[in-house]
């Protein structure tokens, strides 16, 4: 095994590791507090992995330089302000994930997509069996009647362990009802593209598990996930047919049977939850207008916000705002790419559904601190390095290739794209084994 295969090894079991245990993340650390920063440990451990093979393909470039800038002005506004810089942790750290996950390759990342999407199928079952067993057993009232034996236990264990004490809604194992019905979202639009690639059954699989994702998301009655799901469908409407909107009058048909006078009340009056986002983006728009309006008050310094963007204006300012703008534009750049003949389907389908992801994701930043919290964080980081990944090589490299020529010519293998230009024998040339790739730019 090369030192190349090594790498790519190596990244895989760290990469699917983490974002399939994320899922149960919270589980693990109630249940073993010592494993509190397991997480931490993974992506650290994808640091060392690059820095050990000391090489980073070209794909990534299309991330590494403006995640380098956030990072530098995260950097920057803690120091203007004073701050220590271990609050940099609960932002930074996780979108390492983004590196690591655009080096697979596109197969890996199609099978790693299934596997994640199943294991959400998985959670969203958990969730739902736990869900309707709290409805029946105490009919909507919030309050915790006791267990009598260990089954009763199990089932209901998400309302039971202190986390969360508005137990009338689902869920999962996030035991919070609105990161859990965003995350949902996101793997139930992906479940729904990778789908189309397959036959017999695994479409069947995919199917019923992206129907579970769809119903655990409903039944969540969260405002951010209904946001995701919006975003979603008018993406793949927009790219695919409109047909994929009929999924916004099923929420209405699925939501109603399990919904209390406290779930439409959310939804049509201004709660306390509305009510504190409202500052949030006020103090925001304080901060944007006033003397700190360049780097914001600095990293850490806001607490929850429940607005992921009003929390980065806040803390990091008009730069921050400016800096996050430029990352997401170049993490979505492939998604909103046009559609050419030439492109493989299950590259395109997988492409759609990682975008229709990544936009549930962000769309429940709306109604959450997405970039802290694990499960959400690395969810979306991970997608977006698996975005990357499909990415046309020479689009990303520019002047790399002859970087990729001199691997070759030391008996690497390697892809040349060379737009509107016939083939020539670097085979012969450089002695490597080389294929040939010949999309157009863009």
């Amino acid at each position: 095994m090369d030192p190349e295969q090594r790498k790519n090894l190596w990244l895989l079991l760290l990469v699917g590791g983490l974002v399939l245990g994320t899922v149960w993340h919270e589980l693990l650390v109630d249940w073993v507090p010592a494993l509190g920063a397991w997480d931490e440990a993974v992506l650290l451990g994808m640091v060392l992995v690059l820095v050990f093979f000391r090489r980073v393909p070209c794909r990534t470039v299309s991330l590494g330089l403006p995640l380098a800038a956030y990072a530098s002005i995260a950097f920057g506004s803690a120091v203007w302000n004073g701050l220590p810089l271990g609050l940099l942790r609960h932002t930074l750290i996780y979108m390492i994930a983004a590196l690591a996950a655009s080096q697979l390759e596109r197969e890996t990342v199609r099978r790693l997509l299934r596997v994640l999407v199943l294991v959400g199928a998985a959670a969203a079952s958990y969730g739902i069996v736990s869900f309707v067993c709290f409805r029946i057993l105490t009919g909507g009232d919030p309050t915790r009647p006791a267990l009598s034996n260990p089954v009763e236990v199990f089932l209901l264990y998400p309302y039971y362990n202190g986390a969360y004490p508005r137990g009338w809604r689902l869920v999962g194992t996030f035991f919070n009802d609105n990161y859990f019905g965003v995350w949902c979202v996101a793997l139930a639009a992906l479940g729904l593209m990778l789908l189309r690639q397959e036959r017999g059954r695994a479409r069947l699989g995919l199917g019923l598990a992206s129907a579970l994702l769809f119903c655990a998301s409903c039944w969540t009655y969260s405002r951010s996930a209904t946001l995701a799901l919006v975003a979603a469908s008018v993406y793949l409407a927009w790219r695919l047919s409109r047909k994929v909107l009929v999924v916004l009058g099923l929420t209405v048909l699925v939501s109603v049977p399990w919904m209390t006078w406290r779930d439409s009340h959310r939804y049509t009056h201004l709660t306390e939850t509305a009510g504190g986002r409202l500052q949030s983006v006020q103090r925001a728009v304080d901060t944007l207008t006033g003397p700190s309006m360049l780097l914001g008050h600095g990293p850490g310094s806001r607490g929850l916000a429940d607005v992921q963007y009003a929390k980065t204006a806040y803390e990091l300012g008009w730069l921050g705002l400016l800096g996050l703008a430029w990352l997401l534009a170049c993490a979505l750049r492939p998604a909103f790419r046009g559609l050419s003949p030439s492109e493989k389907p299950e590259d395109r389908e997988c492409r759609l559904g990682l975008g229709a992801a990544i936009l549930a994701l962000l769309a429940g930043g709306c109604g959450g601190d997405i970039f802290e919290i694990p499960q959400i964080a690395i969810t979306l980081w991970s997608l977006c390095g698996f975005l990357a990944a499909f990415e046309p090589v020479h689009s990303i490299c520019g002047g790399g290739g002859g970087h990729a020529i001199g691997e070759a010519a030391k008996g690497g293998a390697g892809r040349l794209s060379i737009p509107e230009k016939g083939p020539m024998n670097l085979q012969a040339a450089t002695g490597g084994d080389w294929e040939w790739d010949d999309r157009s730019s863009g």
